[in-house]
């Protein structure tokens, strides 16, 4: 019986942390649902060329059928008191009445800080915001 309980406990933890969660925000309340309501894909790539110093980052989301809006931000974020914050004039968005937006830039920054991007995903459909948060890995450039 206790092979049995412990079976069910990891299941039950394993799709806790598979599942794809995001807020669904109604004007009544603000309830947990599945990202798989909204989003068809999302896409976040970056890379920092630590020759040069040119940090190349994009984002794009395709929304499901029936979505009113879609929006996207990413931004090139750095650590500086051991928090991210915003690079100043590194923040992309676009927002689209329809399932696709999509960014991309590049800059050159600072050496001696650590990088990383953030996206944002933001889709409207059946009256209802759905969001999704992403930060990439992070890169020193020295």
């Amino acid at each position: 019986m206790k092979k049995y309980f412990r079976y069910v406990a990891l299941c039950l933890v394993l799709s806790i942390f598979m599942s794809n969660v995001s807020l669904a925000v109604s004007e009544d309340a603000i309830t947990l649902s599945n990202a798989s309501d909204a989003f068809v894909q999302t896409s976040h790539t970056s890379d920092l060329d630590t020759d040069t110093g040119l940090y190349i980052y994009a984002a794009d989301v395709i929304a499901k059928s029936g979505a009113t809006s879609t929006y996207v931000s990413c931004v090139i974020q750095r650590r500086e008191n051991g928090e991210f914050v915003n690079v100043p004039g590194a923040w992309l968005s676009d927002s689209q009445s329809g399932r696709f937006a999509a960014v991309g830039g590049q800059r050159y920054v600072y050496k001696g800080y650590w990088y990383r991007t953030q996206a944002t995903y933001i889709v409207h459909i059946n009256g209802q915001e759905y969001k999704i948060v992403n930060n990439s890995d992070q890169y020193w450039y020295n």
